[in-house]
């Protein structure tokens, strides 16, 4: 997964959604509230994620969270919600569990 600075190599075992939804959950929590991008679209991205591992609409909320990502990219003010997309995007188009309608979270 690539990260906010650097490279996290996890075996496959790791849920690569909770991943995800870690990073953007971090920088909710310590978005210092300055811009629109990072302040309000971290919980945003964080509430999407919940969507796509529940598997609703997960198509819909994944074209959605991306677009998302690229404004955060693009618009932050700091290098923590312009970096917050890269763990993200590395995470979720690689989960295995990204299928329509499949419920990310393992059953077992």
């Amino acid at each position: 997964m690539l990260g906010h600075g650097g490279i996290v190599v996890f075996d496959d075992t790791v849920d690569m959604a909770a991943q995800a939804r870690f990073a953007m959950e971090f920088c909710a929590i310590e978005s210092c509230g300055k811009c629109t991008p990072c302040r309000i679209g971290s919980t945003r991205g964080v509430e999407l994620i919940d969507k796509i591992i529940a598997g609703e609409r997960t198509d819909e909320h994944m074209a959605i969270l991306m677009d998302l990502c690229e404004v955060m990219a693009d618009a932050s003010l700091c290098a923590m919600g312009g970096l917050t997309p890269l763990p993200v995007r590395s995470a979720l188009p690689t989960s295995p569990r990204t299928s329509p309608g499949t419920p990310l979270r393992s059953t077992a």
